[in-house]
């Protein structure tokens, strides 16, 4: 790079003639950086640790936790599962990536002990779509045959789609089956299929889960009726107004029946608040960063007003200046940057983390990529500016200048 030179010969020449003001770069750039990386991680901890409080009662409860009705779901509300089509993207659209999946049992009669058919569902950016991780858990537990998932399209067409228990075929049925599958598949050509009630689903992937049935919930039969209130198991935990919107949402689709949720852990609105606000405390301490950097370096820019005229006078444009200095402070911002991730990791953060006991797991490349451009931006952004107006005084006036 054609400034490369100048830019170590400024960085050289400004530890050797200021040693105090450079030493004093480092420090507050070392502290603001590990406050990045510290602020971040209680964030991400307080997001993964479990806040147990149940309208102000401790109990000792899972991290698994599951918003569901504990009561018995009334005849009446027996119905084929596209009439709730609406009651499950709002359930969706309430919980948000706080649901890994919203799960409905049905079969053919309308009997809160049968269960045949299975809907899986996830909440994704408006549309309620097949359970994004099944299949992989299906794999990492050793329970899936052959086939393949639902597509996303499949599933909100409601096509003749079906995901089989692998023991409904003819001789893969294994004699200690409990549990026979309800709905034979049969072949046709290459393919398989099954009749449930009366309509006929393609096999597209085979899987070992107790004689269940998946199929799109808007394809499925009107004899299919749901026979249990829909459940939501959660990544996160909700919030006691969350808790109180998803009762008044249960009311609405379900007016007569008698809702109420079983015990799970909640979340103190407050917290929610002091850490949404911890979140953005590290785009905070950037910018304090970035701005105490500016008038250090607006100082040192001072200093050097004379070899800075030298160089204007001599065909030095300004874009050119100030591409050297901007350049010159993100090397050491980058170094330090660096020297710092590498402390974090190394010796810090397993320090820290038997104190924040999910704050290790909480970082990754990605994160620590996110950190970087958040961090480098600010500070490019401010520096530039900061080096621009300063470097647009003509020559005879830096030299005037005390």
């Amino acid at each position: 790079m054609r400034y490369a030179k100048y830019v170590f010969k400024n960085i050289s020449s400004f530890i050797k003639n200021y040693t105090g003001i450079f030493m004093l770069i480092v420090v507050c750039q070392i502290v603001c950086i590990l406050l990045t990386f510290f602020s971040f991680g209680v964030y991400q901890n307080f997001r993964n640790e479990s806040n147990r409080m149940l309208e102000g009662e401790n109990e000792e409860v899972s991290d698994y936790t599951v918003l569901y009705v504990t009561g018995t779901l009334p005849e009446k509300y027996m119905k084929p599962p596209k009439e709730y089509d609406a009651f499950f993207k709002e359930l969706g659209g309430l919980i948000g990536e706080k649901a890994d999946l919203i799960s409905v049992s049905a079969a053919a009669e309308a009997d809160p002990d049968a269960r045949t058919v299975e809907f899986l569902m996830s909440y994704v950016s408006g549309q309620i779509v097949f359970n994004t991780s099944f299949y992989n858990n299906m794999l990492i537990n050793q329970m899936w045959r052959s086939g393949r998932s639902f597509t996303n399209e499949e599933f909100i067409n409601g096509d003749k789609v079906c995901i089989a228990p692998a023991e409904c075929c003819e001789g893969m049925l294994a004699d200690d089956i409990i549990t026979k599958p309800e709905y034979p598949a049969y072949k046709k050509g290459d393919k398989w299929y099954v009749n449930i009630e009366g309509s006929e689903y393609e096999c597209i992937g085979f899987c070992s889960f107790a004689s269940m049935y998946y199929i799109p919930y808007k394809g499925a039969p009107d004899s299919i009726v749901i026979t249990r209130f829909p459940a939501a198991d959660l990544n996160y935990k909700l919030t006691l107004d969350e808790l109180k919107q998803a009762k008044e949402l249960y009311q609405k689709y379900f007016p007569d029946a008698a809702i109420e949720f079983g015990a799970m852990e909640l979340v103190d609105n407050e917290q929610i608040y002091y850490y949404n606000t911890n979140m953005w405390l590290s785009v905070l301490i950037a910018t304090i960063s970035a701005v105490n950097l500016a008038l250090i370096m607006n100082y040192i820019l001072t200093k050097r007003r004379k070899t800075l005229a030298i160089f204007r006078i001599t065909g030095c444009s300004a874009n050119n200046a100030r591409r050297i200095y901007t350049l010159e402070i993100m090397l050491i911002l980058n170094v330090l940057f660096f020297a710092c991730l590498a402390a974090w990791i190394l010796w810090i953060l397993p320090s820290v983390g038997r104190l924040f006991i999910y704050m290790q797991g909480a970082f990754s490349t990605k994160i620590y990529v996110y950190i970087y451009l958040l961090y480098m931006s600010v500070s490019y952004v401010i520096m530039t500016v900061m080096i621009a107006r300063y470097i647009r005084k003509q020559p005879v006036d830096l030299l005037k200048a005390r």
